[in-house]
């Protein structure tokens, strides 16, 4: 007799699946998780492209474009057609939920960022009241973590919130580390590289180094006195190697001892995650009590609430003893295994479409 997952035809809606965006990545990740336990799985990607269809690591991707009224509803009725019992979007994209709810397509909205998508900022955003409804029309909410939990519960009762982290694909353990600490991220304002360079400068010793790479002048948020400043403030041993392939980050991260994290507010970070899977070792910042979902309490010197002044004792030794106890790696298999989240997504689904 089959499980009632092997019955599903699951969609992902993302946006901007070929830039920048987290949550679209997370979105490939978990499809190739679900795809052995399910009827069907294709993500469906709005960007502002010409519409394609192509396959990526297996995985269907249809792309549709971006504020095309003509081009949604053609989409929409392929997802009629097709018979699709659940679609489940990255995030609150007010421009097609309405098209899935006047479909009478069932959705799951999945909060991907605190004070950005999380239902009371919907609410408070520019028609807030309209996005307020089409969000609690949802069958299901995937708030991510307990801080936006708490927001959201406000809003829909509690037996349609399930609260799944985002998902790791575990690489194989490297016993060969280098002095290299990582920040890994947008090189812009909200994810606060300059703390991370501050924080390096004042807690390594020289014979580290510290790369940061992310993009820069490719994001529309760029500052450029801000990324000066950034450069000013670095001494020899930072270099700045701006956007690289996933395959180059990942091997960095196989590298590396350490990732500083200090972003002001997140979702939840897939990269201090990934980092954490490499056995590399995560100092990050308080993120409005976020960093205490990711660090147990037995480890919360490795929250860093003043990155630009705080100094770490014996930071070296810290690193080294962390690294040879396997403590994150062995944290990152426990909560975060590709395939525990995907399990967690695929009951999330049959409790949705019962």
């Amino acid at each position: 007799m089959k499980n009632k997952s092997e019955f599903l035809n699951v969609v992902f809606l993302v946006k901007g699946f070929n830039s920048f965006s987290g949550a679209a990545k997370q979105a490939l990740v978990l499809s190739k998780a679900i795809k052995p336990k399910v009827k069907k799985i294709t993500i469906l990607n709005i960007d502002n492209k010409f519409e394609v269809e192509r396959y990526v690591d297996g995985i269907k991707v249809i792309t549709v474009r971006k504020l095309s009224i003509l081009s949604y509803l053609k989409v929409v009725c392929l997802l009629k057609v097709g018979k699709v019992d659940i679609v489940h979007s990255q995030g609150f994209f007010f421009d097609f939920i309405p098209f899935l709810y006047f479909a009478g397509i069932k959705y799951i909205i999945k909060s991907t960022m605190y004070n950005s998508d999380d239902f009371l900022s919907l609410k408070k955003s520019k028609f807030g009241q309209v996005k307020l409804f089409f969000a609690k029309k949802c069958v299901a909410n995937n708030s991510l973590t307990q801080q936006m939990r708490k927001v959201n519960q406000t809003f829909l009762p509690n037996e349609k919130i399930f609260t799944i982290p985002n998902a790791v694909a575990i690489p194989n353990e490297n016993p060969n580390k280098r002095n290299l600490a990582l920040f890994v991220g947008g090189i812009i304002e909200r994810k606060r590289p300059d703390l991370a360079i501050r924080f390096f400068v004042n807690n390594f010793p020289d014979n580290y180094e510290l790369l940061i790479i992310g993009p820069t002048t490719e994001l529309s948020d760029f500052d450029k006195p801000y990324f000066d400043n950034c450069i000013n403030i670095s001494k020899s041993n930072t270099h700045f190697l701006g956007l690289l392939s996933k395959d180059k980050v990942q091997e960095y991260m196989r590298a590396a001892k350490c990732i500083l994290f200090f972003s002001e507010q997140e979702g939840l970070p897939n990269v201090v995650l990934e980092a954490m899977s490499y056995n590399c070792i995560p100092f990050i910042s308080d993120m409005d009590g976020l960093s205490r979902e990711i660090i147990p309490s037995d480890k919360e010197h490795f929250i860093i609430n003043n990155p630009y002044e705080d100094k770490v004792q014996d930071i070296d030794c810290l690193i080294e003893d962390t690294i040879k106890s396997n403590y994150f790696r062995k944290l990152a298999v426990l909560r975060y295994h590709k395939d525990i989240i995907a399990k967690s997504n695929i009951e999330m689904y049959i409790d949705a479409c019962e």
